[in-house]
């Protein structure tokens, strides 16, 4: 699953069914992908050309651990590209992580759901 959070806190979430929150025309805006790493950055890349093809203002990959080479190669994408981590050792991305499981899409939603509800309340 892939997450957008659009810079004014707005969370999108793509290849699912468009939660109450979606917000579909994200031109003009800075938009911040996200994943739990990136290995060969290629579907890193297909979501940042997405949202470039989208008219993004600006574009984000933020990520907590890769290899050197694939963060370099996703500056050519993205505006600015932070990664936390890119170890001279990188075999898989799981191997960064104490707890690596899957997160079902539905506990996603539930989660970014009840985030929007939390926000809009304040």
């Amino acid at each position: 699953m892939l997450r957008l959070l659009i810079a004014d806190g707005t969370i999108l979430v793509a290849d699912s069914p468009a939660p109450p929150f979606w917000v579909a025309d994200l031109a003009g805006r800075v938009v911040i992908v996200t994943d739990d790493g990136v290995a060969t950055g290629a579907t890193m890349k297909a979501a940042l050309w997405a949202v470039r093809h989208d008219g993004a203002r600006q574009i984000i990959a933020a990520l907590p651990v890769g290899p050197s080479d694939s963060i370099e190669d996703l500056t050519e994408v993205a505006d600015e590209v932070i990664c936390l981590e890119t170890p001279p050792y990188f075999g898989a991305i799981g191997q960064f992580y104490v707890h690596f499981d899957q997160v079902a899409d539905s506990e996603v939603l539930e989660i970014l759901r009840h985030e929007h509800e939390r926000r809009c309340r304040t």
